[in-house]
């Protein structure tokens, strides 16, 4: 989960990153966002081996939300193949903001 305090008058972000091991493969169904008072904007993205500087990116999805939450249940789970890369992040602009997002990660060995 990333939880990011961004400081008024900036443009800013906070982001986490997460990879699968040389032996699993990941699966994310469902992923939550949130912001309070103001427009907050957040992505989930999943890339190859390699992540994002030399891997493709597989999937993406993102959202603004502004003093409320969504919760965002995928019809079909991004998989996240052996050794890829999953990246969150919050992005902000202005004024002071807060901002929390997570997905859940499946891990199923050897697939």
């Amino acid at each position: 989960m990333t939880y990011a305090r961004v400081a008024a008058g900036n443009t800013s972000w906070r982001s986490g990153r997460f990879h699968t091991s040389a032996t699993d493969v990941a699966y994310i169904d469902q992923w939550c966002f949130g912001a309070c008072a103001t427009p907050v904007r957040a992505e989930l993205m999943a890339s190859t081996v390699g992540g994002f500087d030399q891997g493709a990116v597989i999937a993406r999805a993102m959202g603004t939300a502004s003093d409320n939450s969504f919760n965002i249940c995928f019809p079909v789970p991004i998989r996240v193949a052996n050794q890829g890369y999953v990246f969150v992040r919050a992005i902000a602009r202005k004024t002071a903001g807060k901002a929390a997002t997570s997905f859940i990660l499946h891990m199923v060995p050897g697939s």
